[in-house]
């Protein structure tokens, strides 16, 4: 067993882990079944390499590097529909699969029926020496494959960097992009340049070198939570229990989770609301929306407003709501919170004082201080319509005047929640 057999086995269970690891931190993560994809190829190519570096006979070589075709060739594909996945720098259409992978399966035809890149094995000093094929429109069909799809992988890498808001994903981009240029450089040398203008003949490394840049996707795995720290995990453990209702919004306010709570309240399934906009569960989405904004732009760092959860019945539940941003250590938004309790309070006023809904709605904005003429043009109704509310509105409650009323609703539980930096109300109308 020389030393190439014992780093090739080494590589094997290396490739092996990470890819399994990555896979189990999030099955339904496309980047994450490509990254397993991918340490699957690097692991067929190890598994080749550990038998043709050991090989007795060019016989026993030729059928592992024919079995390799199927993991060396699509290796290339893979890496770039994965820097695709990453960087988001091109929104992948599905003719792009056509694109990515038609040229490998003519390669991989090409290589089991002729020969692509090297015309000769020679047995030297225990070694195998890999002699490069002549010059042919196979070797050239490969060599333009193998650099462009390089080329292209490497472009990706430094515009993601570029664009990058947040220092995680810069420090990332950065990580990657040094290390795959100096494994594409080392690895294009060794198996094709060199071989070609100079008298070194290539010992079939590559596999054994690409083990350094999928270490470097671990390392940066490792140091910024790349692929394994997502909010869905963190939010499975920490909000599945909590009685209060969870929503956890990403930075485009898609529904990323929802606790327990939440889903009974609503009588939704998780899987009716995950990627949605919250405007599927909150009736005054668009109001909620406008004020996230002003947290994104450092405004005020949380609010506290009354809004209307509803389900898909449209029955609406009455909820006090507390939002606020999320960052990690980099100061990087990773999501917003949106943590509320159901008022219960209104259906007891509803129910002890046969109060109807427009009246409701005229008692929401008293709480803000709200006059008359402001009530009736948010509600677009003429405001002697207002007064005749809110006479209906005293009369049933035995009260005599606005503070009156406000100390009532205290007892009910009706001002909304103060601990917040600022409390908002939103209105139907």
């Amino acid at each position: 067993m020389n030393i190439l057999t014992i780093l090739s086995i080494i590589s094997l269970m290396i490739c092996f882990y990470i890819g399994f690891h990555v896979l189990s931190l999030d099955i339904r993560s496309k980047v994450n079944r490509l990254f397993f994809l991918l340490s699957l190829s690097m692991c067929l190519w190890a598994l080749c390499s550990i038998f043709i570096s050991s090989a007795k006979d060019k016989e026993t070589l030729l059928i592992w590097f024919k079995i390799a075709t199927f993991a060396f060739i699509p290796y290339f594909a893979l890496t770039l529909h994965f820097f695709l996945e990453i960087t988001k720098v091109i929104k992948l259409k599905s003719y792009f699969y056509l694109l990515i992978y038609l040229p490998t399966l003519i390669l991989i035809y090409g290589n089991l029926t002729s020969s692509l890149i090297y015309k000769d094995f020679i047995k030297e000093n225990n070694f195998w020496i890999f002699i490069l094929e002549d010059v042919s429109p196979w070797m050239l069909f490969y060599a333009i494959y193998l650099n462009l799809y390089l080329l292209i992988s490497g472009i990706l890498i430094f515009l993601w960097n570029k664009k990058s808001k947040t220092y995680k994903h810069k420090r990332q981009s950065f990580i990657i992009l040094i290390i795959f240029i100096i494994v594409s450089v080392i690895g294009v040398l060794e198996g094709f340049f060199l071989p070609a203008f100079t008298k070194y003949q290539s010992r079939g490394l590559p596999p054994i070198i690409l083990l350094f840049w999928m270490i470097g996707i671990w390392y940066s795995m490792i140091k910024y939570k790349f692929l394994s720290m997502t909010p869905e995990l963190v939010s499975k453990y920490i909000i599945g229990s909590i009685n209060e209702s969870i929503i956890l919004l990403d930075s485009s306010l898609k529904i990323i989770t929802v606790n327990n709570k939440t889903k009974q309240l609503l009588d939704i399934k998780e899987n009716h609301l995950i990627n949605n906009d919250i405007s599927l569960i909150i009736h005054e989405s668009k109001e909620l929306k406008d004020e996230i904004k002003k947290l994104f732009q450092g405004e005020y760092s949380d609010f506290s407003c009354r809004v209307n959860f509803q389900n898909h019945d449209n029955r609406k539940i009455l909820m006090d709501i507390k939002t606020s941003i999320i960052k990690d250590k980099f100061n990087d938004v990773i999501g917003i919170l949106i943590i509320g309790y159901e008022v219960k309070e209104i259906k007891q006023l509803k129910t002890l004082y046969q109060i109807t809904d427009r009246e409701v709605n005229v008692i929401q904005h008293i709480i803000t201080g709200s006059t008359n003429k402001e009530i009736a043009e948010d509600l677009g109704i003429v405001e002697r319509t207002i007064k005749a509310h809110l006479t209906n509105i005293y009369n049933k409650l035995g009260v005599d005047n606005r503070m009156q009323l406000l100390h009532l609703l205290k007892d009910f539980n009706l001002i909304p929640d103060k601990n917040a930096e600022k409390t908002l109300l939103f209105f139907n109308k």
